[in-house]
């Protein structure tokens, strides 16, 4: 069964498929998003964190997709939020990586 995230999302785009029509951007971009979280959750995770200038991203990874998570103003902040993410992952939990090693052992 889909995950309840997906779910979410899936009622949103109907939403507005019913409001602005299939062929709105915003109804197409959920849609390609949807399929991106569908790849995604079929494969074995990472959580990367990517030094972006000044701010730290996180990156989800499965294959050869990536799913950017977010920005964080320190390395603390990107890395606690890596972990708390990883814990939510469904089995195998997610790795998290920052310069290609694995910190979350």
């Amino acid at each position: 069964m889909p995950d309840k995230k997906i779910e979410k999302f899936r009622e949103i785009m109907y939403q507005l498929a019913d409001e602005k029509g299939l062929n709105h951007p915003e109804v197409l971009a959920i849609s390609q998003m949807i399929d991106k979280l569908l790849n995604i959750s079929q494969q074995a995770a990472q959580i990367h964190i990517e030094e972006r200038g000044e701010l730290f991203a996180l990156v989800l990874r499965r294959g050869k997709d990536r799913l950017e998570l977010g920005e964080y103003g320190t390395y603390d902040e990107a890395e606690e939020w890596a972990l708390k993410l990883s814990e939510q992952t469904e089995k195998p939990k997610a790795g998290v990586y920052y310069h290609a090693k694995r910190i979350d052992t």
